[in-house]
């Protein structure tokens, strides 16, 4: 991962690791956030979506994880909560300011890769645990998605406009049959970056919550029986690369759409229910740079809204892809990649340029970089608004452009709001008109 790419992703960091995690609870609730930095985030995800990152109370209390940068060990701070968790990057690359990031939960469980570099992983096999529903609780496992069910996590091909029609029993075996069409059965999007449909409910809820926090789909979505609250319910489940969002169509609308504990069940399978167990750093002989799954590579199709993705790439060598695998996020450069017509269609989602793929600000990205092959190219400049949005620096919008839309979300904050300062300056706008007029709303 990029060192400026998990800046980003301070919006979605969803608020993870510390201490061990029993079936319900942490062994020791939190009384305190571990950083002031986790609060703020905590915060701004609240204002985007209710119960985003779970209460205080069932969040564990600070930890120190070790992390492998530039093939040393260092220590960031995380904190673990019911959705996610939270980690202090700029503690392990010695940049300045506060950048708060988080962990590709999801897809490290369902691949049993655990993340300890930027570009490291350590095996563990996938977990026991339901993916939904009660804790301890019959029902499907990540470790049936990652064995019995794992077509599911195959790349497909788009099915827009279709129903669901897998299904898995509790133990993990694929059933068939088409569901009732509803926003949860209906696919209405193709993660083109991981090959995977996705339904119009969880396409509703990650536009509002943000891809940056959601991330893109990592399976199909698909039914199965979970006890919810002591009694069988028909829940629809898709996981994504940092949560696991169900739908549910007996709940009332407002909780049709939730989101599983992917904190809580990472921790446990991470530390194995032990809060004093330190998992294995460094470069021992089981350690792999190769994820477990090899999916489509990168952000050719990011229209949905902005987001991260840990859709492993390989390296650029001369004129070609080593097996080295990277884990790409919402800061980029041009080896970030498979061709340039991809960093020019990254170009075109997201004008502002943070990840300055522009360098002479022609609107052509990448055009000087050689490793592409002529036929994946396109060189036709964008046209952008002279109303933005253009990108600043250290947090602070270039003069004329005051008003920043908050990245992954629809809403905009303006001079003077709170947690105006602390967000990213990297889609800035002239006006509040301007941004109203492309249909954002002003953050309460």
């Amino acid at each position: 991962m990029s060192r400026m790419g998990r800046w980003w992703t301070r919006l979605g960091a969803i608020l993870l690791g510390v201490v061990a995690i029993t079936s319900t609870l942490p062994a020791a609730a939190a009384v305190a956030f571990a950083d002031p930095a986790f609060r703020t985030t905590w915060q701004m995800g609240e204002s985007v979506t209710p119960n985003f990152w779970g209460p205080l109370g069932n969040a564990g209390d600070a930890r120190m994880e070790q992390y492998l940068y530039s093939g040393t060990n260092r220590s960031r701070l995380v904190q673990y909560f019911d959705k996610g968790r939270m980690e202090r990057y700029d503690a392990v690359t010695d940049q300045p300011g506060t950048k708060v990031t988080s962990g590709l939960l999801a897809a490290e469980l369902i691949t049993g890769q655990i993340q300890i570099a930027d570009d490291q992983f350590m095996p563990k096999t996938p977990p026991n645990i339901p993916v939904a529903g009660d804790a301890n609780a019959p029902g499907v496992t990540y470790a049936a998605l990652a064995g019995k069910a794992k077509s599911l996590l195959d790349p497909a091909t788009s099915g827009i406009g279709n129903r669901i029609s897998t299904g898995l029993t509790t133990d993990g075996d694929l059933a068939g049959g088409v569901l009732p069409a509803n926003p949860g059965t209906t696919l209405a999007v193709f993660d083109a970056p991981t090959r995977h449909n996705v339904t119009r409910a969880f396409v509703d809820y990650r536009t509002r919550a943000g891809l940056t926090n959601i991330g893109y789909a990592r399976s199909e979505p698909f039914v199965a029986t979970f006890k919810v609250g002591g009694k069988d319910a028909e829940v629809i489940v898709q996981v994504f690369e940092r949560r696991v969002l169900t739908y549910t169509a007996s709940n009332r609308p407002e909780f049709q759409v939730e989101m599983g504990n992917i904190g809580q069940h990472y921790a446990r399978w991470r530390y194995d229910g032990n809060s004093s167990q330190q998992p294995i750093v460094g470069t021992p002989p089981t350690a792999t740079a190769t994820a477990a799954n090899t999916l489509a590579p990168t952000a050719t199709v990011r229209a949905t809204t902005v987001g991260a993705t840990a859709t492993p790439i390989a390296a650029a060598t001369t004129g070609t892809r080593a097996a080295t695998t990277r884990i790409l996020t919402d800061m980029y450069n041009c080896d970030s990649f498979e061709s340039q017509a991809e960093s020019q269609a990254y170009l075109e989602m997201y004008p502002s340029d943070p990840s300055r793929l522009d360098a002479n600000n022609n609107n052509v990205a990448c055009e000087n970089f050689r490793m592409f092959p002529v036929g994946m190219q396109n060189l036709t400049p964008i046209v952008r608004n002279p109303a933005g949005p253009v990108a600043g620096t250290t947090g602070v919008c270039p003069s004329g452009f005051p008003i920043k839309v908050i990245p992954g979300t629809r809403m905009y904050l303006a001079p003077g709001q709170a947690r105006y300062v602390e967000t990213p300056a990297f889609l800035c706008y002239t006006s509040m008109g301007a941004v109203e007029a492309l249909g954002f709303m002003k953050t309460p």
